[in-house]
């Protein structure tokens, strides 16, 4: 038996690995012990010692694989008056740039505005997170970095 191919970690490790605190794993174990695959953690050593778990059980803990879990998710988002109109997702913050460079096309294209009108595109928050256009009358469209 190979153990690099099960993918041993300890809990700390398999939990920055997954894009998560550091104690995500750690927590998880001492709150809801039930979630975890038996048979793919154990802890090692004496006393306190290192507790350790598997690629499948860190799959099975998250419902991810670690690249899923690794992957960028960005959001782009229409608003009408505080609602969300429509939203679609990204995988990357080009992708996302791409499809809310469309959207902005096609409200252009709905209300006639011409596209030397329209504000520049611009953070709309503080935390500078959020970046888009507000439009007259209650439109934004905007895309941000969810995870």
């Amino acid at each position: 038996m190979n153990l690099k191919e099960l993918g041993i970690m300890t809990f700390p490790e398999a939990s920055e690995r997954w894009n998560k605190e550091r104690t995500y794993v750690l927590q998880q174990y001492n709150n809801y012990p039930e979630k975890f695959l038996e048979g793919t953690f154990t802890k090692i050593g004496n006393g306190k010692g290192t507790q350790i778990i598997s690629r499948e059980g860190m799959e099975y803990l998250t419902g991810m694989t670690e690249q899923e879990a690794n992957n960028e998710v960005w959001k782009i988002i229409v608003l009408q008056d505080s609602n969300i109109v429509n939203e679609k997702i990204a995988t990357s913050e080009k992708k996302a740039y791409l499809q809310y460079s469309k959207l902005v096309r096609d409200y252009l294209e709905w209300t006639g505005v011409s596209i030397k009108d329209i504000p520049k595109l611009t953070y709309l928050d503080k935390a500078q997170k959020n970046r888009g256009i507000k439009f007259d009358f209650g439109t934004v469209i905007y895309y941000k970095k969810e995870k």
